[in-house]
């Protein structure tokens, strides 16, 4: 799955970029959650 994420962010116009960063943002999110418990 993250394979096909970067090749999709590759091929993305840079527009997408601020959407990835809320995303990665979201996931940090997540992950910092996660690794707390």
């Amino acid at each position: 799955m993250t394979g096909r994420g970067n090749r999709g962010k590759k091929r993305n116009p840079p527009l997408n970029t601020r959407r990835a960063n809320k995303n990665a943002r979201l996931v940090r999110f997540l992950f910092t959650i996660h690794h707390h418990q």
